[in-house]
């Protein structure tokens, strides 16, 4: 696939990296958003008050791309980061919130630092955000795959013009879920203590683009404030995702797999 050809008005894209103990995985979500096929961008980690060798990993990074990279530790620690069982609860909605902050982009999307993603990911939210004049544009996920990581994954976006936002449509064979139907899920969604892992936001929450402006209204909050979080209060993806799809009725959710995310066998934190 040829690279994409930015105009000469193409927005800034600030990538924000939020990182709690990833030094294992960090490297290969920073090479993926490095080889991303849009331009400009910029990548910023945000490390959540890590204890382990994040911070080096980072600024070997920082230090080969001082261009688009920049590397900024939270001045302050979550102080309701764990639950009485130990468990990350959070999740680093407030490393995400500060990212943005930091950020000096038109657009703005996140990368997990234990994920990685196709080269074309950010390129192909671009287009959809344009084509139907989106606010905020998700795509789907597959299983990690180093192979495929930074690389581009074919596909054409020709076609992809649905009748209305009420239809499914396609693109080659993948599918866009418009704002209707996004909604139709939000409104479906159950009263916190029913919640259940069928209301998930659609596609791949954790990686949205989204235009600044969208900060001026809605906002990562924490586990006490979030309308739907889901069990472990990891929900601070889904709540966001949900929340802006209500509030600017102009989501679009593509099930193309270019995140690529790390199952819990191949997450060293989960081992």
């Amino acid at each position: 696939a040829a690279p994409f050809q930015n105009s000469m008005s193409a927005p800034l894209v600030s990538i924000i990296v939020p990182a709690y103990n990833n030094a294992a995985t960090i490297g290969a979500a920073l090479d993926a958003m490095l080889a991303q096929t849009y331009r400009p961008l910029e990548v910023i980690v945000v490390d959540d008050m890590s204890n382990d060798d994040t911070a080096a990993v980072a600024e070997r990074y920082r230090a080969a791309h001082p261009d688009v990279i920049r590397y900024v530790r939270m001045p302050y620690d979550d102080p309701y980061r764990y639950n009485e069982k130990g468990v990350n609860i959070n999740a680093g909605w407030s490393a995400r919130n500060f990212g943005v902050e930091q950020a000096r982009g038109e657009l703005i999307t996140f990368q997990d630092a234990d994920d990685g993603a196709c080269a074309n990911r950010i390129e192909v939210q671009y287009k959809l955000m344009q084509k139907y004049h989106s606010h905020h544009v998700v795509v789907d996920w597959q299983k990690f795959d180093d192979a495929l990581n930074g690389k581009v994954w074919p596909l054409s976006l020709r076609g992809a013009n649905p009748m209305s936002d009420e239809a499914i449509s396609s693109v080659g064979q993948n599918k866009i879920i418009p704002t209707r139907e996004i909604l139709r899920l939000a409104r479906k969604t159950r009263p916190r203590r029913f919640f259940r892992a069928w209301d998930a936001y659609p596609c791949a929450g954790s990686n949205p683009l989204v235009r600044r402006e969208v900060f001026e209204k809605v906002r990562f909050r924490p586990l006490w404030e979030r309308a739907r979080p889901s069990k472990k209060g990891r929900g601070a993806d889904r709540d966001f995702n949900f929340w802006v799809a209500e509030t600017f009725k102009d989501s679009i959710a593509a099930k193309i797999p270019l995140v690529l995310w790390r199952v819990d066998s191949q997450n060293p934190e989960y081992q």
